[in-house]
């Protein structure tokens, strides 16, 4: 450490050598003082798996510590080469990191917020549209926000690599309760909380409502398309009862189960011999999975809620799936545009292609004939055919049992599937509108099958174990995930 100059020559301080010391300057470069500038940002987010903490601005200077991914830090300068000088985590002395491991942030409003988007929230790995999508959140979801740039959260996702930022205008900080409409038909909404209040809106059975405060026995619930406050009556919602990321509802019906037991019987339900085929149901087999309390709880899985995980660990789930393979983004973009769980879409695809293998699946051309109507191309045809495109059809929709390929493979042309992801996005479409989002709001497969609203009538499958058939692919699918959200609406009859 010099600390004087006589003539040309450097006075030192040494801490091994008593009394005075000199150097010649002739060998001696002093040490460039690097000027620090105020940042832009007051803060910035470690983006390392582990940052170095040096005494000076660069890497020959003493490592005197490290930084964790996500830690935050209070920026105190900028070096003209990229190094920022900054405090807190414990450090006395001077220190610096590299801004190439530094994401500069403000201070958000708070450290915690909820999804606030319509169905869920596109993450993106930079703070802008023009991004790419990395995954996805549902709304209400509780998210871990680490800094904010201009207008966009960064957030600290554990099931994603690298950077992961939403759009501040989709995040509140208001925590919601989630409960489901449980009136006959549908909730009325209104503006104040009584029914004194004029009605605004009315919400189907079953529905999903987000709940943010109460009085006097009414919830105060955020909905879209209502400007102005919102309430509903608190005797007509059932709360999820939540514990980690399992949340159970439960949905009375005015209905009997001995009667409901009793229309059953009349639909001469059957039950799988052990010969083989099907035979007629005895009262006490139907009562059997009747009962909601009885067999697979993934029967009372919401088929409408998403399964909140990345896409990375959903093309985990569909590794080795032929064209399925590495098409998990598809199916979270196909889940939320339209409404339907992904593991019960891949479930069905998985089923309908033999894991991603069948011709439906891996692409069947199609052309239009001198008549305008789609025609399969085969090699004596293919002259008198125009506009031939490659089709896919990942449900076997329209595959009628006559002639599967052709039919299925007609439909995907007319539907104008031409790629895995447009048949993925358009599947998901025919099933929430045929099935999961129908005017009988049969969102479970143990709906589907009794419809408990309705006992009798629409019911899909006479085979009484049908449901309970469906569990064990998309329970398996389940088990390879890492956290995934489950939400269950148990039926409780009269």
């Amino acid at each position: 450490e010099v600390v004087g100059e006589i003539d040309g020559w450097y006075k030192l301080q040494l801490d091994d050598v008593n009394g005075p010391t000199y150097v010649s300057g002739s060998y001696i470069t002093p040490e460039e003082t690097q000027e620090l500038t105020e940042p832009e940002y007051s803060h910035g987010v470690v983006q390392s798996s582990y940052l170095n903490v040096r005494s000076g601005p660069g890497t020959d200077h003493e490592t005197i510590g490290g930084l964790e991914d996500y830690t935050r830090v209070e920026l105190e300068g900028e070096t003209s080469d990229g190094w920022y000088q900054i405090s807190g985590e414990g450090f006395s002395e001077e220190a610096y990191v590299s801004g190439d491991y530094i994401v500069p942030v403000t201070i958000p409003e708070e450290d915690v917020g909820y999804v606030d988007a319509n169905i869920s929230l596109n993450v993106r790995e930079g703070p802008s549209t023009s991004y790419d999508q990395v995954s996805s959140i549902p709304r209400g979801e509780q998210i871990d926000i680490v800094g904010e740039i201009d207008g966009w959260y960064k957030l600290q996702l554990e099931d994603v690599n690298g950077p992961t930022y939403v759009s501040g205008n989709l995040v509140t900080f208001e925590s919601f309760t989630v409960g489901y409409v449980d009136a006959n038909v549908s909730l009325r909404v209104r503006e104040g909380p009584s029914t004194s209040y004029d009605q605004v809106s009315s919400i189907p059975r079953g529905e999903r409502v987000y709940i943010v405060g109460e009085i006097d026995g009414w919830y105060k619930i955020q909905l879209e398309g209502v400007s102005g406050p919102t309430y509903v009556s608190g005797n007509l919602v059932e709360l999820f009862e939540t514990s980690d990321n399992e949340h159970v509802a439960y949905t009375s019906y005015d209905v009997v189960f001995e009667e409901a037991l009793s229309t059953q019987m009349n639909g001469s339900p059957q039950i799988s011999s052990a010969l083989g085929g099907f035979q007629n149901a005895s009262e006490s087999e139907v009562a059997q999975y009747l009962n909601p309390s009885n067999n697979d709880r993934f029967q009372h899985l919401l088929l409408t809620e998403s399964v909140g995980v990345s896409a990375g660990q959903l093309n985990n789930v569909l590794s080795g799936s032929g064209i399925l393979d590495g098409m998990g983004q598809p199916f979270i973009d196909a889940g939320n545009e339209h409404s339907v769980n992904e593991i019960y879409l891949i479930s069905h695809a998985l089923l309908e292609t033999g894991h991603g293998t069948s011709r439906l699946a891996t692409g069947i051309e199609v052309g239009t004939n001198g008549n305008g109507n789609a025609q399969v191309v085969t090699s004596g045809n293919r002259s008198n055919l125009s506009n031939i495109r490659t089709t896919y059809n990942t449900f076997g929709i329209g595959a009628a049992d006559a002639n599967p390929e052709t039919l299925g493979a007609i439909y995907a042309y007319n539907q104008g599937w031409f790629s895995p992801e447009a048949a993925i996005i358009g599947g998901a479409e025919f099933i929430s509108q045929r099935y999961v989002h129908n005017d009988y709001n049969q969102n479970t497969l143990y709906k589907m099958r009794w419809n408990p609203a309705n006992p009798g009538f629409p019911q899909y499958a006479t085979d009484i174990g049908w449901a309970v058939k469906q569990v064990p692919r998309m329970e398996s699918l389940y088990e390879q995930l890492n956290n995934p959200d489950l939400y269950f609406d148990i039926p409780e009859y009269q």
